[in-house]
């Protein structure tokens, strides 16, 4: 239950009522409260990553109807076509 402590600890801290704690506690509760803003630094990188490879995604899905527009006319024939299908169903 280190979780526990840590939650325990720092709350306490925050309130004012730990102030006589000792240098290794003080230590301890600033290295775990530097590795959660470290944490909170690798999430806020991670969304960021997130956010621009959803523009891009966007941007692109965006162009799709004007791609569809100017493709040609399809050039296979429905006889082609047919003989495409029979070809594969062997």
């Amino acid at each position: 239950m280190a979780n526990v402590h840590f939650f325990k600890f720092t709350f306490s801290t925050f309130s004012g009522q730990d102030h006589d704690a000792s240098l290794a506690e003080w230590h301890e509760y600033y290295v775990r409260m530097a590795a959660v803003v470290e944490w909170q630094m690798e999430v806020e990188a991670w969304r960021g990553g997130i956010e621009d490879r959803l523009e891009g995604l966007e941007a692109i899905t965006g162009l799709i109807p004007e791609i569809l527009e100017r493709l040609p006319a399809p050039t296979i024939t429905p006889a082609h076509q047919h003989k495409v299908k029979y070809y594969v169903s062997l």
